[in-house]
């Protein structure tokens, strides 16, 4: 089935703000307007452009390798050695760009990748020309490649953004994406700001003003912990990976109708669940967790503490063994701990330990656990693990 990320295309400012480094591009682009205003025709190489570009990248890039070791003298090398490149692309637009143009976006890209990385290059390119350059990062990438533009790979050459600029400029036609925007947008920066917002935020589409029955919902299928969850639209519990885990144990596929939802879910033969906090089956509105949110030590993610004992019930046990093993998730010992438990379904990183003690400790406070040491079901041995407490 075609991914449909563009059939309900709309203009993303909105919610595009909701990202709290949102004003970064703003005053990056200020920078940018600073320079051109101070240096006019020689605008490429004044320092209100280096500092524009170093504040996007420390802003928005700021976890690349890359970015550590840039400053203002080698971005501004660099900037001084593309101007020529740079010059030439300004009359162009991401859906005017033509044959003659692809070889100079090439090397320009790969004289920006030298220093920024492939992703923080399309982030300082499209703030020298943002009607031109669509930004990309590793999320956009996974999605985009799987089939809307095959053959990014991994955007590790100019060759691969030359295939994704073209592909951008097909989806942009294909699904008529300038005749949803307002007549003065750069359409490049809204496709970006529309990946950021559907793929990076992992947010729904926006439905115009449903009512509470009418409203859309949105599946979450995992394959390494065989399950797939219903969720309305909105719900706080639906994590933001990009629609996709980075390590793609899970993904997210949005319905217009719970019947929708639930025959998609039906149609993978994995076992159903129904979100504890939202109630898709139609109440009215959701409702809040009745037992507080269990904070995982890495990859700024958490958990419901239900959804662990429900977990563990479908066991056919009432016990958990705590397994925490510095290891790769594929080396790991206990499969069946609550440690591989929460790599497989929760982790940003699945190689990552995840079930420290401190996750322990709060589980337990929680009232619903109790802790002890119970035979592990991999091992045959005695281990320290947590068990459900009947009411």
């Amino acid at each position: 089935m075609r991914d449909k990320l563009y059939n309900e295309f709309y203009d993303p400012s909105e919610d595009f703000l909701l990202e709290p480094r949102a004003f970064c591009y703003d005053l990056a682009t200020q920078l940018i307007s600073q320079a051109k205003h101070i240096a006019g025709k020689d605008w490429y190489e004044n320092i209100n452009t280096l500092k524009g570009v170093l504040l996007l990248l420390y802003t928005w890039n700021f976890a690349a390798k890359e970015t550590k070791k840039l400053n203002f003298q080698n971005v501004g090398e660099l900037i001084h050695n593309a101007k020529d490149d740079l010059k030439s692309l300004e009359k162009y637009s991401i859906t005017t760009a033509d044959n003659g143009m692809w070889d100079v976006i090439e090397r320009v890209f790969d004289k920006f990748r030298s220093v920024f990385g492939q992703t923080g290059a399309t982030k300082a390119l499209s703030l020298l020309n943002p009607d031109l350059f669509v930004m990309w990062d590793t999320a956009i990438r996974k999605r985009l490649r799987k089939e809307l533009i095959p053959g990014i790979l991994n955007g590790q050459g100019g060759e691969y953004y030359i295939i994704f600029l073209k592909g951008i400029q097909k989806i942009i036609e294909e699904y008529r994406i300038a005749e949803k925007l307002s007549q003065n947008s750069s359409v490049a920066k809204k496709v970006d700001e529309y990946h950021y917002v559907r793929i990076v935020m992992n947010k729904n589409v926006r439905l115009p003003n449903k009512a509470v029955g009418e409203r859309g919902f949105t599946t979450y299928k995992n394959i390494a912990n065989p399950h797939v969850t219903i969720h309305c639209d909105g719900c706080n519990q639906i994590k933001k990976h990009g629609g996709q885990h980075q390590y793609g144990q899970g993904s997210y596929e949005h319905h217009a109708s719970y019947a929708d939802a639930k025959a998609y879910g039906e149609s993978t033969g994995l076992p159903m669940r129904y979100c504890s906090f939202c109630k898709p089956s139609g109440q009215p509105e959701p409702k809040e967790p009745t037992v507080p949110m269990i904070i995982l030590p890495y990859g700024n993610n958490s958990f419901n503490p239900n959804d662990l004992k429900e977990y563990v019930r479908r066991s056919g046990r009432n016990y958990i063994i705590q397994g925490q093993v510095a290891c790769r998730r594929a080396n790991h010992p206990k499969p069946s701990s609550l440690d591989c438990w929460l790599r497989d379904t929760y982790a940003q990183n699945p190689d990552t330990k995840q079930a420290v003690n401190e996750v322990i400790r709060a589980l337990v406070n929680t009232g619903e656990f109790t802790e002890g040491d119970f035979i592990c079901p991999d091992s045959g041995t005695r281990c320290k693990g947590i068990r459900i407490v009947e009411m």
